[in-house]
């Protein structure tokens, strides 16, 4: 399908882990904005459902494109078949991500492959695979600003995380000036099951001030503006971890 409808050119972004959660906010914050929306998810189908509802209630297009970003295969798939919904693209956030708390003596091999595989080859080969129809276009990768102070309870995790911010880096020296692409590293933004720790960390933030997700959106909104920033991260901790706590 073409972006253009009746001569009119339809803006269109991919997000990829947007069946929820930030995902989610960001895929609707695009749709909002007049972007038809190409949403990945792996296994959370339901809730992908319940997004595309609520974005084609604006009058948006929303294609649902499910992929395993442990397979590299499956995500050449979900390249082709995005490339073949639409011939231009002129956003990607590469938010799907797998999170584990383990330190280097409990990640196994396996854990250590599904780490990479997600948070960091999956968004090397989506960069490398649609940048070519990005012309103009901007990438934005989800970093986490935990790797300011790696911590290693999370050690593949904040490997994978600190990769895919160099990785930033390199495929904005490469693919300048027709792609600019920026990275953006929050703190906590959504409560976990653990309440309490989420707490912890909002009273210790310099600023004092509650890192929501309006935050989030803002920094997106920001980067698609600014057509001079590329190869940038944003971190959206209010300083906590310019504190380099020990």
């Amino acid at each position: 399908m073409d972006n253009n409808d009746n001569g009119k050119y339809h803006k269109t972004a991919v997000v990829t882990g947007a069946a929820k959660r930030l995902g989610a906010m960001m895929a609707e914050h695009l749709a909002e904005q007049g972007y038809n929306i190409v949403l990945h998810c792996c296994h959370s189908e339901n809730d992908a459902a319940e997004t595309k509802q609520r974005i084609e209630s604006l009058g948006i297009d929303c294609r649902i494109l499910t992929a395993d970003f442990t397979s590299e295969n499956d995500v050449e798939r979900f390249i082709a078949d995005a490339k073949s919904a639409y011939s231009h693209y002129d956003i990607l956030i590469n938010s799907a991500a797998v999170f584990d708390r383990r330190s280097i003596a409990e990640t196994d091999e396996s854990a250590l492959d599904r780490m990479l595989s997600v948070n960091v080859k999956a968004p090397f080969q989506l960069i490398r695979g649609l940048a070519p129809i990005m012309n103009g276009g901007l990438v934005i990768n989800i970093t986490d600003a935990k790797i300011e102070q790696p911590d290693h309870q999370y050690a593949a995790y904040c490997l994978s995380k600190n990769a895919l911010s160099y990785l930033t880096v390199l495929a904005a020296q490469e693919f300048a000036p027709s792609v600019r692409v920026n990275a953006i590293a929050p703190a906590y933004l959504l409560p976990s099951d653990k309440l309490a720790a989420f707490e912890t960390f909002r009273d210790k933030i310099p600023l004092k001030d509650h890192i929501d997700t309006k935050h989030l959106l803002a920094t997106v909104d920001y980067l698609i503006d600014n057509k001079l920033i590329t190869g940038q991260t944003i971190a959206l901790d209010g300083g906590y971890y310019s504190r380099r706590i020990t």
